[in-house]
Formats: C-alpha cells, structure tokens, sequence
C-alpha cells in the first residue's frame, strides 16, 4: 500500500518524518518491536504544535522545575519584561 501525508502537512519538518521512516523499517527488517514510546513534547514537535510548559516535564524534568519555579515566582509582568523564550 501506499501512504501520503495529510495535505495540511505543508512546511514539516520532513527530516524527522524521514528519521521515523528509518527507525520503523530497521525495526521491521530486524524484526524487532520498539517498546519505547515517544514522548509527548517530540510528538508534538513533529506536529508543529505549540509545546507548553506543562509538556517540557516529558521532555526533561529539570527543566520543567527550573521553568516552572521562575513561573511561580515572578508576577506575569516581570515574566514579559524578561521575555523568555525556549527553543528546542
């Protein structure tokens, strides 16, 4: 069979579609099951969906704390002066 993308699929990153690819047919080749499960930060970034600061505890836990305690202790107008931005 063939499968193609969702037409709403237009400005992906096709590298990481192409990873999966990879990873699926090595495992299908090895006969292999992968019993990982992705993460939900990493689904989301294939998606092209905003990532939260609730979603960066699956990504990496150090990181939610530290993210998490300038949150809690800094009111929302010192949080936009600081202008903190995270990219992955």
């Amino acid at each position: 069979g063939t499968f193609l993308l969702h037409p709403k699929t237009e400005g992906i990153n096709m590298d990481l579609y192409n990873f999966f690819g990879k990873l699926l047919a090595k495992a299908i080749v090895d006969k292999t099951n992968i019993t990982e499960n992705l993460n939900k930060t990493i689904i989301k970034l294939i998606q092209k969906r905003e990532i939260t600061l609730d979603d960066m505890k699956y990504y990496d836990m150090d990181i939610y704390h530290a993210l998490n305690s300038i949150k809690e202790s800094t009111s929302n107008k010192d949080l936009e002066e600081l202008e903190i931005r995270i990219y992955i």
